[in-house]
């Protein structure tokens, strides 16, 4: 069946809705607020550095702080519990539970030659209608059970097998307790999440939802699998997506150049997506110790401290750090700076000196407070 071309009865909207808020723990009103506040006062935009290098503006579409909360719940509760049903999403190494950095680069530890290319406009490019294609892996029997494992909602997942069941059988007959049927509420279910999730018909860059959606949508219009399918000709070579950064390697101490261009031309041929010229790298590692989505690899170990953060921005964080302790403003971004050296470090212990200090330092004023 065509999940496009369905037509949901504005019936179907009022239950699908009771159903995401018992699902996120929510009230009806809350998510009917976060919805309105889309309007009023909407999404604010604003331009922050990219990256650790600070060149250049990245643009952030913020939302307001009803709908954010309603984006942060709907993302545990639900969105992590929806697992691709195609080839690809081993490649996915950001942004869901139990994924980091640290784990994107270390999936090329080994690796003697990397090509890393971003992809231009990742965000802005996913549209309304690419997510509600993506979003299609919610109809499936494992997805239904993973969302609708929690106990006020359990019933669904039930009913829902119980009716497709029906449907199998040749029955076309609504349960008695039903007025209308669960697939059918389960399509609204996807339409609420699309309004709560897109803005201006793309995904915003700056919404909790955001990163996550991105990857279900790379993995659902087989982004990684396509690199991969065209990879496999030429030899042995392992991809990793960190958001839109994508990153291939090979224990082979050089990649063709034939490779890398064909790379790209699969990229921009076979999938929406195109390819940012001036974000395209090349390194092997006889040559420099490489960089792969801006943390240091480190020659020839292979422990805990094979990979790092570039001093440049060590020192940067250092003076963030110190300059916290003074001035209160300054920690939550200081906080924040240390949370992600924690995801590179794993442990406080492994921090650099130049960064622990401070921020020992840091953390006893704040417990003295």
């Amino acid at each position: 069946m065509d999940l496009e071309k369905i037509v949901i009865p504005e019936a179907a909207f009022n239950p699908a809705l009771g159903l995401l808020a018992q699902l996120l723990g929510l009230r009806k009103v809350e998510i009917q607020t976060a919805l309105d506040s889309k309007h009023n006062p909407g999404y604010q935009t604003a331009f922050v550095p990219k990256g650790k290098s600070r060149r250049g503006k990245r643009r952030l579409d913020i939302p307001p702080e009803p709908l954010k909360i309603v984006q942060k719940v709907l993302l545990e509760r639900c969105l992590y519990h929806i697992v691709p049903v195609v080839p690809g999403w081993a490649a996915m190494t950001g942004f869901f539970k139990g994924a980091s950095i640290r784990r994107n680069v270390e999936s090329h530890l080994r690796g003697n030659a990397f090509f890393q290319f971003d992809l231009k406009d990742a965000f802005p490019t996913v549209t309304s209608e690419m997510v509600r294609k993506t979003l299609e892996f919610l109809f499936s029997e494992k997805n239904v059970r993973r969302m609708f494992r929690f106990k006020d909602v359990r019933w669904f997942y039930f009913r829902y097998i119980r009716q497709q069941r029906r449907k199998k059988g040749g029955s076309q007959q609504l349960l008695p307790f039903l007025i209308i049927d669960p697939l059918t509420i389960l399509w609204a279910f996807r339409e609420i999440i699309i309004w709560l999730t897109i803005h201006e018909d793309r995904l915003p860059q700056g919404a909790p939802t955001s990163p996550f959606l991105l990857n279900l949508v790379l993995t659902a219009f087989e982004v990684p699998a396509k690199i991969k399918a065209f990879l496999e000709n030429y030899g042995r070579y392992r991809v990793t997506i960190y958001a839109d950064d994508i990153t291939i390697s090979t224990l082979e101490t050089y990649i063709p150049e034939e490779v890398r261009e064909g790379v790209i031309q699969v990229v921009e041929t076979e999938t929406p997506f195109t390819v940012n010229p001036k974000k395209t790298r090349y390194t092997e590692r006889r040559q420099r110790s490489p960089h792969i989505t801006g943390l240091a690899l480190a020659d020839g170990r292979h422990g805990l401290d094979n990979i790092t953060v570039p001093k440049e921005f060590q020192r940067r964080a250092r003076n963030l750090i110190h300059r916290a302790i003074f001035e209160p403003s300054l920690r939550a971004e200081a906080l924040g700076i240390v949370a992600f050296l924690l995801d590179v470090y794993c442990f406080p212990d492994f921090l650099p000196n130049q960064i622990k200090r401070p921020y020992e330092k840091l953390l006893a004023v704040i417990k003295e407070e």
